[in-house]
């Protein structure tokens, strides 16, 4: 998230292990940014790692906030394309929104795109409950 210390990482890879240890299959978006665009990894974030489950650790990422269009674009294109094309209610699919996501224009779009295509959202606590 755009915006929030570390772009919010270290709550979405606490999130993805969380729902992995629930037993959902996750993608994680701040995961595909480490391994493809070479985003700081995922144990750089103290207290994410499976090993450290007491916090969510320090924030050590300078957040920037001067992204251009094209790659606003590229990260919309990317995951609204897996709610629109790889994700689907009847499977059991759903959309689940983090801490902070009402702020984040991101993840508002996301969210308005699952709706639209009748994923369920759910917030973190109730996926973990499911």
């Amino acid at each position: 998230m755009r915006g929030r210390d570390d772009y919010h990482f270290p709550l979405f890879f606490r999130a993805e292990y969380l729902l992995t240890l629930a037993g959902w299959n996750v993608f994680n978006p701040a995961r595909v940014d480490v391994l493809r665009e070479g985003w700081p990894s995922e144990s750089a974030f103290a207290g994410t790692h499976p090993a450290h489950r007491n916090g969510l650790g320090a924030s050590i990422v300078q957040v920037n906030t001067d992204f251009r269009p094209e790659d606003v674009r590229k990260y919309a294109k990317r995951d609204c394309k897996i709610l629109i094309e790889y994700l689907a209610a009847e499977r059991g699919d759903a959309l689940v929104v983090l801490d902070g996501w009402q702020g984040s224009t991101g993840a508002l779009a996301e969210y308005h795109v699952a709706r639209w295509v009748q994923l369920p959202r759910l917030t973190l606590s109730e996926a973990l409950v499911r």
